[in-house]
């Protein structure tokens, strides 16, 4: 290779997200312009971080470039959801997902219940983490425990 790296090919992109990425048609507009707030809805953790305020507070919205102070670290909480408290985050692929949808939909009044439903299927068909959710989740059950009672470690680079 005589110091060239070769990289290995990116997996295909799953449809129906390929399609809202590259498609012109209404949805993938619409996709496009939310896209944060999609990304917001279907996300496992929280994000935790020192935020340079000054910049924050010069934008309506928050920036697109965030500056950082000190370390990036995301925040998760239990399986369980707290009594009277509705699921959220990483709880949210443990559930029923017509329940879970419902919910999705229900705080995400200004995106579109169709792509959201379409989104929620292609995770809950493609992506790693969510069996790994569930496969815990499933485990605790089997153990006589509820979701939320045992402590999940992950290590960096995981």
């Amino acid at each position: 290779m005589q110091g060239k790296v070769q990289l290995l090919n990116l997996p295909e992109v799953p449809q129906p997200l390929k399609q809202l990425l590259e498609g012109q048609d209404h949805e993938a507009k619409e996709f496009c312009q939310n896209i944060r707030k999609y990304n917001a809805a279907f996300a496992f953790t929280s994000l935790g971080a020192n935020f340079d305020q000054q910049l924050l507070q010069e934008f309506f919205y928050s920036p697109y470039v965030l500056k950082l102070q000190g370390e990036l670290y995301h925040i998760h909480g239990s399986l369980r959801p707290n009594p009277g408290s509705k699921i959220k985050y990483a709880q949210l692929y443990i559930y029923d997902p017509a329940l879970v949808l419902a919910q999705r939909i229900d705080f995400n009044v200004d995106l579109s219940p169709t792509i959201m439903g379409d989104l929620q299927e292609m995770l809950l068909l493609c992506n790693p983490h969510v069996t790994t959710y569930k496969q815990a989740a499933e485990r605790l059950r089997a153990q006589g425990q509820e979701p939320g009672k045992a402590h999940i470690q992950g290590t960096q680079g995981s």
